[in-house]
């Protein structure tokens, strides 16, 4: 017999595809479970369902199913935003009574990796591979050069490609592919100002900046947060990140400009000297609340996340040499893995009703997640002063042009720590960053 249970009730149990994949790929590690966080109410539409893993032989569906594979990062964003997805979730399964949808949490890194799931599955076990997933959009190149996901073109209306904010496009788009469409952006840097101590005036330019009095910065000096805020001033002074002949470089001399700009915070005791020593966002934040610090390097989520707490915030671009610099996000992405016609079909139905507008909107207001899509800022709150300035930053905002676990992110991290603790100057810092991209 079949047992209907909601879906994220279903995520509290070891996954009949997962199980399938394990006993044949030695090498692949479970993925984690996810909390139930909400439960529906009686009248809320016909949940998701799943098939009883008490049965002992396989079951043969009565109807065509629908996989659905979903990271822990998408579905355990919040518990307000788990809530709002479920409901999602079961009012298109009770819209679809013909379909039995099946939505299974996957980590995207490590062996247990939806791509690693996908590359060892459809050798082993096929029919236990998802039809639609969510991705990093940084993976999606490497899924589709890898036939893992199939290009959306025909599929995709081009409105929806015009809804997107620039970087989202360019996420989506493959030379003449569509390989996935975003739906929420992640890691869009700002500040966030306490502004009990502070609330006055935020210049543009990074020289005024500092000059601020009796006022102190931290960040993430000895982390990827902070070597991707000495990526955006090295871009903003020219930098590349090729050489000629196509491979991963970095140019000493802008490098070493964008280097200076920031120990200049640092020479003044703008920048907190304890900087050197953090590595997160959430090990910054503490600062802000503590009082030790006036500004802090944060992310929309973060920020999204605490402003409603006991400690007044607001929030500003950070200046650059001679504006605001560039903001360089990463996002998450809906991707086709079904090469079955009929599956894609559905597959684009369920992402179709996730990524409208209205729904999209309130996922992602609930998840504390950017929307990639224009429109869904028309359904958050109107009165929130946060949406405009989301706004203005995702219309000049570009995709992290590096992967998080890149060499270049490394030798980025360690330049900065050397300025930032005073062991070498900016000149050496980016000499030797740039060696050592060569090694």
């Amino acid at each position: 017999m079949r047992r209907i249970i909601p879906v994220f009730m279903l995520l509290l149990i070891p996954l009949l595809a997962a199980c399938s994949l394990l006993g044949q790929s030695g090498d692949v590690s479970p993925s984690p479970t996810v909390t139930a966080t909400a439960v529906p109410p009686p009248d809320t539409p016909q949940p998701v369902s799943t098939i009883d893993l008490g049965l002992s032989e396989p079951l043969t569906p009565t109807k065509p199913v629908l996989t659905v594979w979903i990271s822990p990062e998408i579905l355990n964003a919040s518990e307000a935003g788990t809530a709002v997805l479920q409901q999602q979730l079961n009012q298109f399964q009770a819209d679809h009574p013909d379909i039995e949808l099946i939505v299974e949490p996957k980590a995207v890194s490590g062996q247990g990796s939806i791509l690693n799931y996908l590359r060892t599955g459809r050798n082993t076990a096929p029919t236990v591979l998802p039809d639609l997933i969510t991705l990093p959009a940084d993976q999606l190149n490497i899924a589709l050069n890898e036939e893992l996901i199939y290009p959306q073109n025909g599929l995709i209306d081009t409105d929806l490609l015009g809804d997107l904010y620039p970087a989202g496009l360019e996420m989506a788009l493959n030379e003449d592919q569509i390989h996935g469409y975003p739906f929420v952006f992640t890691n869009m840097p700002h500040l966030a100002i306490n502004t009990a101590v502070y609330s006055g005036t935020i210049p543009l330019r990074w020289d005024k900046f500092i000059e601020i009095p009796e006022q102190t910065f931290a960040f993430p000096a000895n982390g990827a947060p902070g070597a991707t805020l000495l990526l955006e001033f090295y871009l903003a002074e020219g930098g590349s990140l090729e050489n000629e002949a196509g491979q991963p470089a970095l140019e000493i001399e802008p490098l070493a400009v964008a280097l200076s700009q920031i120990s200049l915070g640092r020479e003044n005791e703008f920048i907190l000297a304890q900087s050197s020593n953090l590595g997160t966002l959430p090990e910054t934040w503490k600062l802000l609340e503590g009082g030790s610090a006036t500004f802090v390097q944060t992310s929309a989520e973060q920020y999204l996340q605490n402003r409603n707490s006991e400690l007044p915030v607001d929030f500003h671009s950070i200046p650059g040499p001679q504006r605001s610099l560039t903001p360089l996000v990463r996002g998450w992405a809906w991707a086709i893995s079904s090469a079955e016609p009929g599956k894609q079909s559905m597959a684009l139905e369920l992402m179709m009703t996730l990524i409208e507008a209205e729904n999209l909107a309130e996922w992602s207001a609930a998840a504390a997640f950017l929307p990639a899509r224009r429109s869904a800022y028309d359904f958050w709150p109107s009165r929130d002063p946060y949406v405009p300035f989301a706004r203005r930053e995702l219309a000049q905002a570009r995709p992290h042009p590096l992967n998080p676990n890149s060499k270049m992110i490394t030798v980025l991290e360690n330049a900065l720590f050397d300025v930032i603790s005073l062991n070498k100057t900016p000149q050496e810092a980016a000499e030797e960053a740039v060696a050592a991209l060569q090694e």
